[in-house]
């Protein structure tokens, strides 16, 4: 009898310890294996009877998140805009992968990033450059009086190189992202330090991956996409992820498997405490375009609007909401898009195709998305509060009405913007391929400054 008691008790030992390995590996804690919980939770963290069990979460590939406030300090539960805290959509386009992530400004001084090589090992690194909008003064962002500017010894000295760079100011700092960490220094070079990880949410991926990284009222924000093999088919994931800055683990805001698709297109754009996020792919048949609208301070999730067939390729988007954002009547989601049209050649009478650009704009009011034009200088626009910035330096308002042109000499090879302020206008120049330098065109008039 005593045998048999020592093996029954023996029994529920092992039975409670593969109950704890379900939950401690994989598991959840209601035991449950693999499929993380994502309903509401009780005062003690389990499993909220919510009376209807049938109800089912729409969520489209965005984590669910417990009810709570997320914010990460109480001065932004605001939806007005903040300067010191929000991130400067003008110049978002800008910290994406592809782009040459490396200008922004403050009302008196232009930050940039420039290409080089240290005079002793001439290896290959980025220099933090300024320029004093009233003076026209500038150099390498390094305060030290002893510095040669050439070494790895310089304030203003990065190993890397541009791409991913994502340069922008936060809260009286200049921020850039580089190897999966996020750092910051003060506005006239040094006290350089680490501000946040994003290891924790971009592990596995390499910088190729990680299109860039936004700053906005104490988070961090970076979004990727890449092609993966399943089943001998190609598909597509795409990922938002998230870290407070300070902090060394972020979270997963959205991740998503597209089957079998070919080319793909995520945006995120912040307004107050909402991140507009525009997805959109091809497969080959169809292109689906979806816009959504996430909660940075209750992580709930709206889907704007969907359709199965995006008749025009998605570039990147705008949210025009008024004051820094965008002008009454710019109430909407501006995405410029880009379409083939086939036309005779005058020298050989064949019929080939044409790529042509445009301007779209879902309307908050109507719920419908509205094509507001197409010209070939529509490439690649920057919006601003009222203001539409074309890369031939012209100017156009939201309703495509031409306000002026800035004349760009002819011997700068100018290819896209990289953003603007109150003053300038900022254009990338490449040469062979390669990038050359940032051109400030000013908005009065006056002649364009090469920021070398």
């Amino acid at each position: 009898m005593k045998k048999r008691y020592v093996a029954l008790m023996m029994l529920i030992f092992a039975a409670l310890i593969f109950i704890s390995s379900c939950s401690s590996f994989g598991g959840n804690g209601d035991g449950t294996l693999g499929v993380p919980f994502t309903g509401e939770t009780g005062e003690d963290g389990t499993p909220a009877d919510t009376g209807n069990k049938e109800e089912e979460v729409v969520n489209y590939g965005f984590t669910v998140f417990p009810d709570g406030n997320y914010l990460a300090d109480k001065k932004f539960d605001t939806d007005e805009h903040l300067p010191d805290y929000d991130v400067k959509n003008v110049f978002a386009q800008n910290l994406e992968y592809w782009s040459y992530g490396g200008v922004c400004s403050t009302e008196d001084t232009v930050y940039y990033a420039k290409e080089g090589v240290t005079k002793d090992s001439g290896s290959a690194c980025v220099y933090f450059m300024y320029y004093d909008k009233a003076t026209g003064v500038g150099g390498k962002l390094c305060g030290k009086p002893e510095c040669t500017h050439d070494d790895e010894n310089c304030d203003a000295y990065l190993k890397g190189n541009l791409k991913a760079l994502s340069l922008q100011i936060y809260d009286g700092k200049l921020y850039w992202y580089q190897g999966g960490t996020i750092y910051r220094e003060s506005l006239d070079g040094g006290e350089r330090e680490k501000a946040a990880s994003m290891s924790a949410v971009t592990s596995g991926q390499n910088d190729g991956y990680t299109w860039g990284v936004m700053i906005h009222r104490g988070y961090a924000y970076s979004w990727r996409s890449q092609q993966v093999v399943h089943g001998g088919k190609t598909d597509l994931e795409m990922n938002i992820s998230a870290v407070k800055l300070g902090e060394e683990e972020g979270f997963v805001i959205f991740e998503k498997t597209y089957d079998s698709a070919m080319s793909d297109n995520l945006k995120i754009r912040f307004v107050g405490n909402d991140m507009y996020v525009l997805t959109s792919y091809s497969n080959g048949e169809d292109t689906p375009l979806e816009l959504y609208r996430w909660n940075t301070e209750t992580r709930k999730v709206e889907e704007i609007y969907s359709c199965e067939r995006d008749e025009f390729g998605a570039r990147f988007m705008w949210v025009g909401l008024g004051g820094d954002f965008g002008a009454v009547p710019g109430d909407g989601i501006f995405i410029p898009k880009w379409k083939y049209e086939y036309r005779e050649d005058p020298e050989t009478g064949e019929t080939i195709p044409y790529q042509q650009y445009g301007i779209c704009k879902y309307s908050f009011a109507t719920g419908k998305m509205e094509e507001l034009g197409w010209d070939k200088k529509y490439r690649h626009p920057f919006f601003s509060e009222d203001r539409i910035y074309f890369s031939d330096g012209s100017v156009y308002d939201l309703q495509l009405n031409e306000i002026s042109k800035n004349e760009i000499p002819e011997d700068i090879p100018v290819q896209e913007l990289a953003g603007a302020d109150s003053d300038y206008m900022y254009l990338y120049a490449e040469k062979d391929a390669s990038f050359e330098c940032y051109i400030a065109v000013p908005l009065d008039g006056g002649d364009a400054i090469r920021l070398e």
